[in-house]
């Protein structure tokens, strides 16, 4: 015995899976269509029948978040600051509670926020930990923060997001951005006469 409902004109053959009803409103008039398939007999249904939909929406819900970081410069002097702009977009339809986590280079020390709105709520060591609330569908939010240069060669900040929710597109979840550190130079000049 197998049966189908509906709420759409149906032809033969009566027989599917709950997946043809995504995305079709439960609402409106339903038609119950059973076939008895066993032979010698026959099947009937008494007293009518009722149906009880309950729906969730939406079901595994999902988010699309990216990040990008830039620096204000890609060279700085040993002991000048750097300021680092991050971006964070969330390019699901769906809200999501998004948290970045920022790691520096052994080089750059975190001297602050430049939103006091984003500040990090904590610090361990060289990795900073931002907690952003609730970032709405097709949004974005930008944050930044300024960085001092104590050791030379190529430092990096690197930031990457996650989110409350499902996010099955990795690849821009973590931007880089680095900046080269030198020495001081001197224009030193020597006369004799």
């Amino acid at each position: 015995f197998t049966t189908m409902f509906t709420n759409a004109p149906v032809t033969p053959p009566y027989n599917a899976t709950l997946s043809v009803f995504e995305g079709v409103s439960p609402n409106g008039w339903w038609k119950l269509y059973a076939y008895d398939g066993g032979a010698g007999d026959y099947g009937a249904i008494s007293n009518g029948w009722g149906l009880t939909i309950t729906t969730i929406r939406p079901v595994n819900q999902i988010t699309d978040l990216a990040v990008s970081n830039s620096a204000s410069t890609n060279q700085v002097m040993l002991g000048d600051n750097v300021t680092y702009t991050i971006s964070v977009t969330n390019m699901s339809t769906n809200a999501a509670a998004v948290f970045l986590t920022n790691v520096l280079g052994a080089g750059l020390s975190f001297v602050g926020g430049t939103n006091p709105a984003y500040a990090p709520y904590q610090q361990i060591g060289q990795t900073q930990y931002y907690n952003l609330g609730v970032l709405g569908g097709q949004s974005n939010l930008t944050l930044g923060f300024v960085a001092n240069a104590t050791a030379t060669g190529v430092q990096t900040s690197t930031a990457s997001i996650g989110s409350s929710l499902i996010d099955p597109n990795t690849n821009n979840k973590v931007a880089g951005a680095s900046v080269t550190v030198s020495l001081p130079v001197a224009d030193v000049a020597a006369a004799i006469s």
